[in-house]
């Protein structure tokens, strides 16, 4: 390899190093900020971009993902005895 390939190589592997850095930081902001449930659906993702791609795939409105965790969350709810009906 000649030099300016080798500089080439060491500016992406040093680039490379800084990215994975900032996505691990954009991880942990991301999950710390999710409740257990939540984390759980996303938790086999590793790069800041597949989780939030997942959790668009949840929470965006016309997302048939999202109306099926609804109705599962409706036919699942329990009335607290704290809960008020009026």
């Amino acid at each position: 390899m000649s030099g300016s390939s080798n500089d080439i190589v060491t500016a992406y592997n040093a680039e490379l190093v800084k990215f994975d850095r900032l996505d691990a930081v954009a991880v942990i902001i991301l999950t710390t900020a999710m409740n257990k449930e939540i984390c759980a659906m996303v938790m086999m993702h590793r790069s800041a971009k597949d989780i939030w791609n997942k959790l668009l795939s949840i929470f965006e409105q016309k997302s048939g993902q999202r109306l099926d965790l609804l109705i599962c969350q409706l036919f699942n709810y329990r009335k607290a005895p704290s809960d008020s009906i009026a």
